[in-house]
């Protein structure tokens, strides 16, 4: 039986605070086993694993950003919003954290560019080549799911709509998206997307699949990289994903094994 890797050898915890950077890429739920396999393929960069401090976005926020910060967050999330919702409202889990209490500048493409399932790289990276201010994090929610490259798995329209214990104060646009559709990351609902894959096609389509997620996301930012001078851009996650192993799936709050926490650093110099 595949079992969790539970070797968690000592680690440099994220760096983001204490590093030099103008562009902060978040890749939601990435791997750093997945991520090593395919980043020479789009960026020619030395890459080192790092330890995240939350194995869900729920968790890595509170704990990775305490204080107030001088950055503009481009946010693919909703649970950094410029709407000054916390945490707590949007998912009842009492966690107080609001992301207008520690970003100076937060954009909310999740609010102009959720498409049913997710928002597309694309309008992530268009959105953040017109940013001329640094620093900048743009949060990407690839290769979280669901999958853009296929089809498979349960209803891909429940997932990831997070803003549905908020939508009385989302625009009526959203409010008619989620209003009968409560799918936590973490759920049932949310977790058997990936397991209905993985017993529908099999462990390695959906890992091929995740891996597809991630380089439509590293296409996208290798445009954007590739159109930057004199500047120093980051490629990091903030959290892993479990992808069958010891039957396992998604990414659980308070989890603290390798396939969640560790996460990439990639240090890219223009």
């Amino acid at each position: 039986m595949e079992s969790v890797n539970v070797d968690m050898a000592e680690i440099e915890k994220q760096p983001i605070h204490s590093s030099d950077w103008d562009y902060l890429i978040i890749l939601d739920a990435c791997r750093f086993d997945t991520f090593e396999e395919v980043y020479q393929n789009y960026f020619d960069s030395s890459l080192r694993k790092v330890e995240s401090r939350g194995s869900n976005t729920m968790e890595w926020l509170p704990e990775t950003f305490e204080g107030r910060y001088n950055y503009t967050y481009l946010s693919a999330s909703p649970y950094v919003n410029s709407k000054a919702l916390s945490v707590d409202e949007m998912m009842s889990n009492g966690v107080e954290w609001t992301a207008t209490e520690h970003f100076t500048r937060i954009i909310d493409i999740w609010d102009d560019y959720w498409n049913g399932d997710t928002v597309h790289p694309r309008k992530v990276t268009k959105k953040l080549a017109e940013i001329e201010d640094t620093p900048v994090i743009a949060h990407y929610m690839q290769p979280h799911s669901p999958f853009l490259s296929t089809d498979s798995g349960p209803d891909k329209g429940l997932i990831w709509k997070t803003a549905a214990y908020f939508f009385h104060k989302l625009p009526e646009r959203l409010q008619t998206e989620i209003k009968n559709t409560i799918t936590v990351p973490g759920s049932e609902k949310y977790s058997s997307y990936h397991e209905t894959i993985a017993e529908n096609e099999g462990k390695e389509y959906l890992r091929e699949k995740y891996r597809e997620n991630l380089e439509i996301a590293l296409e996208e930012i290798q445009r954007f990289v590739e159109d930057k001078e004199d500047v120093k851009i980051v490629i990091t996650a903030d959290h892993g994903e479990l992808l069958g192993e010891n039957g396992r799936y998604a990414h659980p709050r308070g989890e603290k094994i390798p396939e969640l926490v560790h996460v990439p650093w990639l240090e890219i110099q223009k």
